[in-house]
């Protein structure tokens, strides 16, 4: 029997049977566009809504879920969320404190509250491919306007009878 697992943030899936680990596809290389902690748990709420468990680390950080069904051999593993104020919180079965469980939404709420979700590009570099591309695009568009009229004026040209 083997375990199928996924990272869900780049997309790298093994296969695990026993101790040999082969790998699917290859990932690692995309990072999430929040901060790892809060995409961590965005990965294991939805995991959790499937049936699906984390079972171990991918190479990006994240954790790796398998596909609903997994061997024995490999059992779930539970994933820590460490707050800045050395707030653990445990995600297994449901996330909890220690204060005991913690609802879904709550925890989200938490979590967006120390790590707000924002752009990932900083904004001059939102501002420099605007004011770059911007020109590009308006020169494009201008060209493409000159052509048409002067195929339209073309055609109407000769759509004149001869003599008139």
């Amino acid at each position: 029997m083997s375990t199928r697992v996924a990272c869900d943030t780049c997309l790298r899936i093994e296969t695990w049977t026993g101790a040999t680990v082969e790998v699917e596809q290859e990932g690692g290389s995309r990072k999430p566009s929040v901060h790892p902690h809060l995409a961590a748990w965005d990965t294991l709420r939805a995991g959790l809504e499937q049936g699906r468990r984390a079972r171990g680390t991918c190479v990006c950080g994240q954790p790796l879920l398998d596909d609903g069904a997994a061997d024995a051999e490999h059992p779930p593993v539970p994933w820590d969320i460490v707050l800045p104020d050395r707030t653990t919180i445990t995600i297994d079965d449901g996330p909890h404190g220690p204060d005991g469980p913690i609802e879904p939404a709550a925890l989200t709420a938490r979590l967006e509250a120390v790590w707000p979700r924002h752009q990932r590009e900083p904004v001059g570099i939102l501002l420099f491919q605007a004011v770059t591309l911007g020109p590009v695009v308006l020169a494009i568009f201008t060209l493409w306007l000159m052509a048409a009229t002067s195929l339209f004026l073309f055609l109407r040209a000769l759509a004149v009878p001869a003599g008139t």
